[in-house]
């Protein structure tokens, strides 16, 4: 049997929370830590081609909308390198309209699930549209699991409520639902009264275990995206860089089946986890010189 990548949506149905910073920089991260990761945009503002510093590629090539439009459509055909290992990318479409699809909120599921695919990744991101329509529901219904990044305020948990009612509907009309949902604060500092306020409501409607630790305020955020980077790769020592690094490897411990939790931990760039491992290699030379 194939296993097949996880797949990651990142939505909500309020605009301005973050959603593609987040869909770029975490599909970044999870790349750094040798998870083969495609980041998939189906938000016809093409934002996250921007902050990968992607040109615009022909407007008569496949792109993520090429899936809802057809269903012979394939995601393998619209791939994209970036200047960075274990990351790809599918842009959308800008000129994509919702009559252009077709009535199946299926499509992009099936189209995932193919063993080309499977091959390649170990992880998919889906950068969803705000507006409700054929595309959106297309990214909830292939998603294994779901981030909704909010802003702290006393609109954020509506929202969120409304599109968890909305995903639990979606829910039922598919064989399984969502394994993972957790609301993502953005924009956040704990200083702050009424952001603390708006947290704590946060646990006691969706639960403890369902808000992550979130994404501070950093004005490097923004930098990297004018200049087409992720964080990492603009400012590696930012605060943001270090939160979107602590996330990625919440979820690959925590989200990540744990045969791409072993091969990946292996491999991590993380300091201690590499100078214990020099440590052990030049024991093993120093015993095999002996």
């Amino acid at each position: 049997m194939t296993d097949f990548p996880l797949v990651i949506s990142i939505a909500n149905r309020k605009g301005g929370t973050g959603k593609t910073t987040t869909a770029v920089n975490l599909a970044a991260e999870m790349a750094a830590l040798s998870i083969r990761t495609l980041l998939i945009d189906i938000d016809t503002q093409n934002h996250a081609s921007l902050g990968l510093g992607l040109a615009q590629a022909d407007f008569n090539a496949p792109t993520a909308h090429s899936v809802l439009r057809s269903g012979d459509a394939t995601i393998e055909s619209a791939i994209r390198e970036t200047p960075w290992r274990n990351l790809a990318f599918v842009p959308p479409d800008p000129l994509f309209d919702d009559r252009d699809a077709l009535d199946d909120f299926g499509m992009l599921d099936r189209a995932l699930r193919q063993v080309g695919i499977a091959r390649r990744f170990d992880l998919i991101i889906v950068d969803t549209p705000s507006s409700l329509g054929i595309a959106l529901m297309n990214g909830l219904a292939c998603a294994d699991g779901l981030l909704v990044p909010i802003v702290p305020h006393s609109l954020a948990l509506d929202g969120s409520l409304q599109l968890m009612r909305f995903i639990f509907r979606m829910a039922l009309l598919k064989a399984s639902g969502l394994a993972h949902t957790a609301i993502l604060p953005m924009m956040f500092d704990d200083r702050t009264a009424l952001h603390t306020e708006i947290l704590d409501q946060a646990r006691a409607t969706h639960g403890a275990d369902k808000i992550l630790r979130g994404i501070r305020t950093d004005l490097h955020l923004i930098e990297a995206f004018g200049a087409g980077k992720p964080s990492r790769h603009h400012a590696p020592r930012s605060r943001g860089t270090g939160d979107y690094h602590a996330l990625a490897k919440y979820l690959r411990d925590n989200w990540l089946p744990p045969n791409i939790q072993d091969r990946t931990i292996a491999t991590t760039d993380d300091s201690k986890y590499t100078e214990r491992l020099k440590q052990i290699c030049r024991k093993n030379i120093n015993d095999a010189n002996r």
